[in-house]
């Protein structure tokens, strides 16, 4: 009978803990709703610094992270990343600190007492190297490993180790969930996975409902996520400057983590056109709520995604969204439909100003099948329900 259920993650969305991306939203998400339901939850990594405490009914134990805890191992790690010859020294100083986690996890286990039923990990890292030692059942979730972002989406400098340990341990993973049909075909290729549960991921449709007391800021474009080039903030700040000259009282807003993109602005655009943006940060759900009910248009011109919960968020908001042509989107957002997809910087300008210049009446067409995409397809508890179910299905096979 499944009960107690563990989450091994480098990445929990806390101010305990740290800052954190889609993972770690994703992990809150799911541990809170999982505990609603009556089960006994724990969450278990490696931070920054150690950390233990319960919140809403969860049990948090993070260890310090093995290389902060390790000065001389991380001076090495780093050096030894940067020649050909010793590229296996460096490999192997990752391969450590996975087992270090795995151990840390199992004297946790032993000196509270817990008897687990399941543990769930993310793909990135490898974190799963070494979990086979627990003798508990493990899945593994695909959100986007070090891996895949390097090969199909172009990300660069990635410490080989990462990658390394990514190879060893999703090789040998035998129960795995991937969260887009994209995801599933490249995780098939790159990590020979077989049968993948395809689960996609969720929101609280409840706490992503436009706030009607926050007017639309006319002409208005939002970016939500994280400004970086991967995640195509050049492409809005392009497509930005061309809508600016059709549009002249066209703004724009950054929702997220800045990065060096505020103080480059300047190298983007003209200085007449910067007083129409703003950035406001990385900010909490509430906050997101309220500055994205403001938003007449949403833009997603990210390279490349394994899937994305801002997406939702945005959708589940009943905003109008264009997004890159990636497969990842296409899966969501049907052109015309529930949003619109963009093939280059000429589309995101094409679109949004047939958006601008559109009546009431297809705008609330769209936002309101945007917002029942999410209803109907990508709650968070069909997304809950749909793991219990596969955690059951594990468990089963092995007694």
């Amino acid at each position: 009978m499944l009960k107690k259920i563990l989450f091994l993650t480098k990445e929990y969305h806390h101010p305990n803990i740290s800052s954190s991306g889609g993972t770690g939203v994703f992990y809150k998400n799911l541990a809170e709703n999982l505990s609603k339901r009556g089960y006994e939850v724990w969450v278990f990594g490696s931070a920054k610094k150690a950390v233990d405490f319960q919140e809403n009914g969860i049990k948090f134990h993070f260890v310090k992270d093995f290389f902060r805890k390790n000065k001389s191992k991380e001076f090495f790690r780093s050096l030894f990343g940067k020649f050909s010859y010793s590229i296996p020294w460096h490999n192997q100083l990752y391969v450590q600190e996975k087992k270090y986690i795995v151990d840390e996890l199992q004297k946790y286990l032993s000196r509270e007492k817990i008897a687990l039923d399941i543990i769930e990990t993310h793909d990135w890292d490898g974190i799963s190297l070494f979990l086979e030692q627990t003798k508990i059942p493990y899945t593994v979730r695909f959100h986007g490993s070090w891996t895949v972002l390097e090969k199909i989406f172009g990300y660069k400098n990635v410490p080989p180790g990462k990658k390394y340990c990514e190879q060893l341990a999703l090789e040998k993973s035998k129960n795995n969930i991937v969260i887009s049909k994209i995801s599933k075909t490249i995780n098939e290729g790159i990590f020979h996975i077989s049968n993948p549960q395809l689960i996609y991921n969720g929101i609280d449709s409840h706490i992503f409902s436009n706030n009607e007391k926050n007017s639309k800021i006319e002409n208005s474009i939002f970016y939500f996520g994280n400004l970086s080039k991967e995640k195509g903030v050049e492409t809005a700040l392009e497509a930005f400057n061309r809508i600016k000259k059709d549009v002249p009282n066209c703004t724009l807003h950054f929702v997220g983590k800045t990065n060096d993109y505020q103080s480059k602005l300047i190298d983007f655009l003209p200085k007449d056109v910067l007083k129409d943006v703003f950035f406001y940060g990385s900010q909490s759900f509430s906050e997101i709520v309220n500055l994205l009910s403001k938003a007449a248009v949403v833009f997603f011109p990210s390279k490349g995604e394994n899937f994305s919960l801002a997406l939702l968020e945005s959708l589940s908001l009943s905003k109008i969204v264009i997004c890159s042509d990636i497969p990842a989107f296409s899966e969501i957002v049907k052109h015309g439909e529930n949003g619109f997809i963009a093939k280059d910087i000429e589309d995101f300008h094409a679109i949004t100003l047939k958006i601008f210049q559109s009546s009431t009446e297809q705008i609330s067409t769209i936002e309101n099948n945007a917002r029942n995409t999410v209803v109907e397809n990508f709650d968070i508890s069909k997304m809950t329900d749909n793991t219990i179910q596969y955690y059951q299905t594990i468990i089963s096979e092995i007694i």
